[in-house]
Formats: structure tokens, C-alpha cells, sequence
């Protein structure tokens, strides 16, 4: 069985529009999809929120010898560490002081603890990292990981159900496998698997939430008409000019201007605008390519590619433009729901820039579907994915 690795690159709910490369069949899964949420009548369907956490924790028992263990994400590696004692801890991850105590601590809670499952998450908080702030005269208490600080009000029944814990995580995935070298992921953590570990407070393992907060009701159809209306334009679109799929190379380029796209903090703008700035940024990239070769053989070669990928974003200039606008909605809605789920959060959330704390929303959500192999992320890209961006990415050790 394959070493597959776990909880990372979740796709993001507006790029299921190029999952498969058939962007009808890709625009039909979002609606589909949303659809569900909207309605609440997806059993197979939930709702968690998004957490900042640091570092990935994998805790449980190994299947064959019954040991307890934890690991990070490094389990995954070409030759995995697995931490059964202290030693182990050390012996892998020595050069790193402050993840040993975070997993001396990880450790003791699995020997506390009774799993029936081999559960991953990303840890919270420890005692080391919680503090009290003040914010516009109220007293908070909380903790930060990443680039997120989550506080509840000060003396409140979660601050002291913090304060009384060790460590806190939120599980996200449950590992299957007969040897614990060789595990995958099943993106669901059922709750009774975790159980009641003195010292450790599993935050919103999984939520109740796949239906909508009571205070979105009668705001939702309008925007859902957005959405639906934008979708039967791509049909039209479909059905009048092309097949609707995408060369794996335009696809390619076309993410990796989504993700430039989030990092100069663009927002979503409509269709023809979307479409002109792509295919100037696509253009202004195979220039500065074209410009390094040195070789007629290479310089040939690049101009080929160039042309081809023009001749697709030519031809389909119309159902893209269509379909960048149904992007265009579904994010709006997006980002009206995540800040509605915000409002019904125990949690507030800061960022801090240029020293100082800002309020905002939750990173956004985490939505667990049947159509899709992985959970999608709902996300303010706009907000989180340009600070994450700006972030270096986090060593795996």
C-alpha cells in the first residue's frame, strides 16, 4: 500500500470548476455541491471549521505491536519517524527543541488514553502558548499558532475549559492501515474515538453545522440566485460553442495564476476582466520564459506551447469568461456564509499587522463531501491564503 500523505492541498470550493478538466462537469459538482449545504438534506455531507494550527500531530496505537505512538507529518516520509519513547523523540527530532516538548506532551497524552482509531490533527495550544489581551476594553483568553489568534471572553466556560487542559488539537482525519508505515486517510473522525483524555480538549472535531445559521435564511436566496443564474450561462455556453475541456496545460497555467492572483490580493472581478488580466499574465510569462533560452531548438519549442495554449484560451474565450463569473458568485457566497458561521463561533478571531491586532473571521471552512475524494476548503483567500503566501511553508521534521 502506498505511503499516501494526508490532510494537505485540500482543494478550494471555486477550484472544483477545473477538477477533472471538464469545466461543465466541474461547474455542475460546485453547484451540486453548494446546493446541498444550502438546503442541509446531504447526509454524507458536514461541516467543521477551518483551524490554524501548528504542528500536524499523528497520535494512536500502532496496529500490530499496540504501542503507543506520535508522530508529525513526517510518518509520511520515504523513511517515516515514528516516536514510541522520549528516546524516539529526540533520535528524530532533536535539532528541534520546542516540537520535542510539544510531542513529550503528545506522547503522555496517548499513554492517558484508551484510542480505538489512529486520529491526526493539528495541535492549538499547550499551556506555554496561552494568554490573556485586552481588546477594545474586553478582557480575552486565547492562543495563536499561526497567523490567527482564537479568544473567547475572559472567565468565560470555554476560557476555563482551556485553562484546565494540557494541549488542544482539532482532529481532522482518522488513518487506516495494517502497519502503522503505511497508513491512509479517511477525511472523518468519529467522536467516540477519541474519548476523555485527562489533559487534552479536542476542539470542534466535528461539527453539528452542515445546516446554515438560523440568521441566513431569508438572505441566502437572493445570492443562490447569483449563483444558479451564473451556472445556467455556463450551460449556454456549452452547448453553443465547445466541449468545455481544458488541456492539462492551460489548466496548469491557469492555476498558477489563481495562485499569483492570491498572492498580490486580487479579488474576483467579472468574467471578461478575469479572462483579459490571465491571458496577459499567461502572455507576459512565456515572454520573460522565451527571453532566458538561449537555444532555436528551445526558443521553437516554447513558442509551440505558447501557441497552443492561446489557441485553447481562444476557443474557449466565451465559456471561460462564463465561467470565471460563476467563480465570481460562488466565492461571493462563500465569504458571506464564512462570515455568518464566524458569527455563531464560540471564538473570536485577530490577525495582527504592523503590531496590532485586527479583528476578523475564522480562516473559513472545512466542508466533507461524497462527490469529492478530498474535503474542500472554504476559505477567504483574499484575507488568509495572501498572509499564508507571505508565510515561509513549514519545515517537516
Amino acid at each position: 500500500m502506498s505511503n499516501l500523505p494526508v490532510a494537505t492541498h485540500f482543494p478550494h470550493l471555486e477550484d472544483l470548476v477545473f477538477l477533472g478538466n471538464n469545466l461543465g462537469e466541474g461547474c455542475a459538482r460546485v453547484l451540486d455541491i453548494v446546493g446541498d449545504w444550502i438546503r442541509g438534506d446531504n447526509p454524507t455531507q458536514y461541516m467543521t471549521l477551518k483551524w490554524d494550527g501548528s504542528p500536524s500531530l499523528v497520535m494512536g496505537k500502532d496496529p500490530m505491536t499496540k504501542k503507543h505512538f506520535v508522530a508529525t507529518k513526517s510518518i509520511f516520509n520515504k523513511i517515516p519517524k515514528v516516536n514510541y519513547t522520549a528516546e524516539d523523540i529526540v533520535m528524530n527530532h532533536g535539532k528541534n527543541p520546542n516540537l520535542c516538548k510539544v510531542l513529550f506532551l503528545a506522547l503522555d497524552l496517548t499513554h492517558r488514553s484508551t484510542p480505538t482509531q489512529i486520529l491526526q490533527g493539528d495541535m492549538l495550544y499547550t499551556q506555554e502558548n496561552l494568554q490573556y489581551f485586552t481588546f477594545e476594553d474586553v478582557e480575552y483568553f486565547g492562543f495563536r499558532t499561526n497567523t490567527i489568534q482564537y479568544a473567547v471572553k475572559k472567565g468565560s466556560p470555554e476560557a476555563n475549559r482551556i485553562m484546565k487542559s494540557e494541549m488542544g488539537i482539532h482532529f481532522h482525519s482518522t488513518l487506516i492501515g495494517q502497519f502503522v508505515t503505511s497508513l491512509r486517510a479517511i477525511y472523518y473522525v468519529d467522536p467516540m474515538s477519541i474519548g476523555i483524555v485527562q489533559g487534552l480538549y479536542p476542539l470542534n472535531t466535528l461539527s453539528s453545522s452542515k445546516i446554515l445559521p438560523r440568521n441566513v435564511s431569508e438572505e441566502i436566496g437572493e445570492q443562490w440566485g447569483r449563483v444558479y443564474e451564473s451556472h445556467r450561462l455556463v450551460q449556454y455556453s456549452m452547448t453553443s460553442n465547445c466541449c468545455g475541456f481544458l488541456s492539462d496545460g492551460l489548466y496548469e497555467w491557469l492555476r498558477q495564476y489563481e495562485n499569483e492572483r492570491v498572492r498580490l490580493n486580487l479579488g474576483y472581478f467579472t468574467g471578461e476582466s478575469y479572462f483579459d488580466d490571465a491571458r496577459n499574465w499567461i502572455a507576459n510569462r512565456f515572454f520573460d520564459k522565451q527571453s532566458k533560452l538561449k537555444q532555436a531548438h528551445a526558443i521553437k519549442q516554447c513558442q509551440k506551447m505558447a501557441g497552443e495554449i492561446f489557441d485553447s484560451l481562444d476557443r474557449l474565450q466565451d465559456l471561460l469568461i462564463r465561467v470565471f463569473d460563476f467563480q465570481q458568485q460562488v466565492v461571493l457566497l462563500k465569504e458571506f456564509l464564512i462570515t455568518k458561521y464566524s458569527e455563531n463561533s464560540k471564538y473570536s478571531c485577530f490577525v495582527e499587522e504592523r503590531g496590532k491586532l485586527r479583528r476578523t473571521n475564522h480562516e473559513g471552512l472545512v466542508l466533507h463531501d461524497r462527490r469529492v475524494s478530498m474535503p474542500v476548503k472554504l476559505v477567504n483567500r483574499s484575507e488568509f491564503s495572501r498572509l499564508n503566501f507571505l508565510r515561509f511553508e513549514e519545515e517537516v521534521v
